[in-house]
């Protein structure tokens, strides 16, 4: 009974001072926990960000691959009291990003040094982080960097054309307006950089003008920024594509002693045209039936009993009955024309 009476006198007597102590034991602790240092790390996104110079080349100057490429990211190892690190744990920290000058980077001496380093674990370059917080450690923790001159100059656009793919046409770009544009870059890329409008015909069948945006291709195209204006106005044709063919015609020359006249040769010859394929089979049909015919240019005179001449050129030959669209494009190994007692002979040139 003495036993009862003694526990439920802890608990029943005085209760009140007894439970206030209790809760303030409680808070103390939880304030104290709280207080306590504490790390965490994490990992960030980190921006070069350029001036009147920029970063082409970042590489890790210590860290577990020396002289690795930088990723442009860094992992931090961050102190601060347990309650602001784990609130900051909890929340998407994504939009911390460590923000670094090139004006922060110690060049190396010398008056035409291109390298420089650059530490990465300063707190104040990190936007969005709660303060009291600092750097325990960072990896990378420097990084050397190849900085160059940034610089504007007016450079010609290149077309790059994505053709019909229906082999029957072809596409050509006419103009591009405007032909040439300003750009801001850094000074040793312009050997090698390319300003290209990227222009697709690969669905059209007919000519069109359009407006596409300017793209920069090429090492340290990523630091290229347009001065005035990203964009050209394209002015394309289409048209069926040109396909080549041979065809056999008779030959007929112009003899002229008095009078001319117009003299058909024994065999038929080969010329190669080109043209569109429906303008091609309009030839084919017309030299089938004697519509097309090659004359000579050039005359044969009967003024000696031997003359001889030969052709080798398109332009030796005119084609009575070409329809619109085919023209010669060459004459096979060229021909032999004579006139040999009073007989006009032709061959083919190959040997002679």
């Amino acid at each position: 009974a003495r036993r009862e009476s003694f526990l439920r006198s802890m608990f029943t007597d005085d209760w009140r001072n007894k439970a206030f102590a209790a809760c303030l034991s409680l808070v103390i602790w939880f304030v104290a926990y709280d207080a306590q240092k504490t790390r965490e790390t994490f990992e960030f996104d980190v921006v070069l960000e350029k001036r009147d110079r920029v970063v082409v080349e970042a590489k890790v100057e210590e860290g577990n691959t020396p002289g690795s490429p930088f990723a442009h990211r860094v992992r931090l190892t961050l102190t601060g009291q347990r309650g602001s690190l784990n609130s900051f744990s909890s929340e998407d920290h994504n939009g911390v990003v460590g923000r670094f000058p090139v004006d922060w980077i110690e060049m190396e001496e010398g008056e035409a040094t291109e390298y420089g380093l650059l530490r990465l674990d300063r707190i104040e370059a990190f936007e969005g982080l709660p303060e009291g917080f600092a750097i325990q450690s960072c990896e990378p923790r420097v990084l050397r960097c190849r900085v160059d001159q940034l610089v504007s100059k007016e450079v010609p656009i290149q077309d790059l054309l994505a053709r019909p793919a229906d082999p029957r046409y072809r596409a050509t770009v006419d103009k591009l307006t405007p032909e040439t544009v300003e750009i801001l870059a850094p000074s040793r890329a312009f050997e090698t950089l390319q300003i290209v409008a990227e222009i697709d015909a690969r669905s059209r069948t007919t000519g069109f003008t359009e407006t596409y945006p300017l793209v920069a291709k090429g090492p340290q195209s990523e630091h290229v920024q347009f001065l005035d204006g990203n964009s050209v106005v394209a002015r394309v044709s289409v048209a069926e594509a040109l396909v080549k063919e041979g065809i056999e015609l008779d030959l007929l020359y112009a003899v002229s002693h008095g009078f001319g006249v117009l003299r058909r040769s024994r065999a038929r010859f080969r010329f190669e045209f080109q043209g569109s394929e429906v303008a091609l089979a309009q030839a084919r049909e017309a030299a089938s039936d004697g519509r097309l015919r090659a004359i000579v240019r050039t005359t044969l005179r009967f003024d000696k009993r031997e003359f001889e001449v030969y052709l080798r050129s398109p332009s030796d030959f005119y084609f009575d009955g070409l329809p619109a669209g085919v023209e010669c494009s060459e004459v096979p190994g060229g021909l032999q024309c004579s006139i040999l007692n009073m007989e006009f002979q032709v061959r083919k040139a190959e040997g002679n």
